[in-house]
Order: C-alpha cells, then structure tokens, then sequence
C-alpha cells in the first residue's frame, strides 16, 4: 500500500515539474530581477583617453624575452673568448721576443699570417711498395668478371 502512495507522489512532482519547465519563454526574459551594469571603476579605455598612448600588447612574449637574453649572453662570451685569446697572442709574442731578444722585432709586430713558432714536420712516409718485374709479368690477363644476375638473356641463347 505504501508503494502506491509513493509512487502517486512520484508520478505527481514529476508531471509538475515538467508543466513548470514547459512554461513559456517569454516569462523567462521578464523574470530577470536586475540589469546588467558596467564593472566599477576607471576603464582602461578613459585612461588611454585622459593620459594618451596607442592601444598595444600588455602581455610579454617569454620566448622572445628568453631569445634576447640568449643572444647578450652569446655576445657577452664571444667577447670574453676574444679578450683572452688575445691576451694569450699578447703573451706568446712578449715570450718569443724575450726568446729571440732581437729589438728590431719589439718594433714590427708580427705577420697576421705569420706562423708564431716552428710547427713540427710531419712524419717521413716510407715510399709506396711497387712489386718486382717478374712479379708484374707473371700476373698474366687479369680474369673476366660474370655478368650481372639483373641482365637479360643474350637474344641468341633462347630455346
């Protein structure tokens, strides 16, 4: 028995509830209780307006931040290599003008082009290895190489 009163209650909000969702629309538009209303405070607009300045992106691009950074940092190693290379030419030539002790040098400075100390020579090679005559005589023709798998049948040799 209780079950029939429940489900007659069940069946009963549904249906309501479905009248009420069925309602029409233009009841909807007038339940609104308020009007939509602009944010408080200054815009960004009337700033623009009252201090000048063109509209333009206010985020900032990391990965062109992150560039340029890499960039100076490149830069900023290209020159500390260069200033210590050069600070080793500057030595290698004060040390080989103390070697030489020559004071015409101390006047020139040396040939870009120039080699700066004797290079080691490169090792002697032995001479290339030729075989005796008779061995180059006796060798003979040298063989006939078969023809390749891929080619096609000679025209005369078919059944």
């Amino acid at each position: 028995m209780w079950w029939i009163v429940g489900l007659c209650f069940g069946l009963g909000y549904g249906a309501s509830l479905r009248l009420l969702s069925l309602g029409g629309e233009e009841e909807r538009g007038a339940s609104q209780r308020f009007d939509v209303q602009p944010a408080p405070g200054t815009t960004l607009e009337s700033l623009r307006q009252r201090f000048g300045g063109e509209a333009r992106d206010i985020r900032g691009d990391l990965d062109q931040i992150e560039l340029e950074q890499q960039q100076k940092q490149e830069e900023a190693d290209l020159k500390e290599r260069r200033r210590a290379m050069e600070e080793r030419e500057a030595q290698e030539r004060q040390r080989l003008l103390e070697r030489t002790g020559d004071p015409l040098q101390s006047d020139q400075p040396p040939a870009a082009g120039a080699p700066d100390a004797e290079l080691p020579s490169a090792p002697a090679l032995p001479p290339p290895r030729t075989p005796p005559t008779r061995e180059r005589e006796a060798a003979g023709p040298a063989p006939i190489a078969p023809p390749p798998l891929s080619a096609p049948p000679a025209p005369g040799n078919q059944p």
